[in-house]
């Protein structure tokens, strides 16, 4: 494991980069029906029928603004969409998403409090991506009998040692940010809740910070931060950098696609 600084390019976007929305500062926006609406529109029939399978309004409104964000920065970017209903977006026989005749990878992911996406301009690598709270863990020994199957014996005795003397409310973190380095794993190898969790074995992990920490994973790497909210974010790709984490602005972003409709 190793810390990493984040770095920052002024010209331009880098060619790795983790885009991040607080909900906390812009989802009250789209508690408004027309506004909601309005935006929906923006969506082809498919992604809006998704949405609508969310069971709660603050489920809906997340799955909104992560679809919105998605097509927002690429199309901010400039990159394979000459305008915002030419970006045509696919899924594989596992659901994994991609866009026609484009070269970048991507992946997303919403939590309560944030909604993020991981986007490889070049194409060099599939991307995985997981945002985790510690509050959904509950239980400590709760969660480690009911997800127990998930971790190898090595990854028991690690998590046992590490967790044994530690306070519930850092219990819960360590337990998130497994869970988030499997996840974002699974959905980088394209299988998401159908891959054998096991499989991916995380060791000598650290707790999460701010600063953004690196562990190799097989032949991948995975990278994970604190996000604010206690959000833990995971990333999983080929490459050995570790990506851009640029917050956007949620308000400038719904007024962005507002107007241009």
């Amino acid at each position: 494991m190793c810390m990493l600084q984040e770095t920052e390019h002024n010209n331009g976007y880098a060619p790795f980069v983790v885009f991040w929305i607080d909900l906390c500062e812009c989802g009250h926006l789209l508690r408004d029906d027309y506004r909601f609406e309005l935006l929906m529109r923006t969506l082809p029939l498919t992604d809006q029928a998704k949405i609508l399978r969310k069971r709660g309004a603050s489920d809906k409104i997340a799955s909104l603004i992560g679809a919105l964000l998605v097509r927002y920065v690429l199309l901010e970017k400039n990159v394979s969409a000459k305008s915002w209903h030419s970006l045509a977006f696919q899924t594989g026989d596992l659901g994994k998403p991609y866009v026609e005749n484009s070269k970048f990878k991507f992946n997303h992911s919403d939590e309560k409090h944030i909604v993020a996406v991981a986007i490889d301009f070049q194409g060099v690598s599939e991307v995985g991506i997981d945002l985790a709270n510690p509050e959904d863990v509950g239980d400590s020994r709760e969660f480690l009998t009911h997800f127990g199957p998930i971790f190898t014996n090595l990854e028991l005795e690690q998590i046992d040692a590490t967790i044994s003397d530690l306070p519930q409310a850092s219990q819960q973190q360590h337990l998130s940010l497994y869970w988030a380095l499997k996840e974002s794993y699974s959905k980088f190898k394209g299988v998401g809740l159908h891959g054998n969790l096991q499989k991916y074995e995380f060791i000598n992990v650290s707790p999460p910070t701010p600063l953004p920490q690196q562990i190799p994973v097989a032949h991948q790497q995975a990278v994970y931060k604190l996000l604010p909210h206690n959000t833990i974010c995971s990333v999983v790709s080929s490459r050995t950098s570790v990506p851009d984490f640029v917050r956007v602005d949620g308000a400038d972003m719904i007024d962005y696609v507002t107007n241009m409709h």
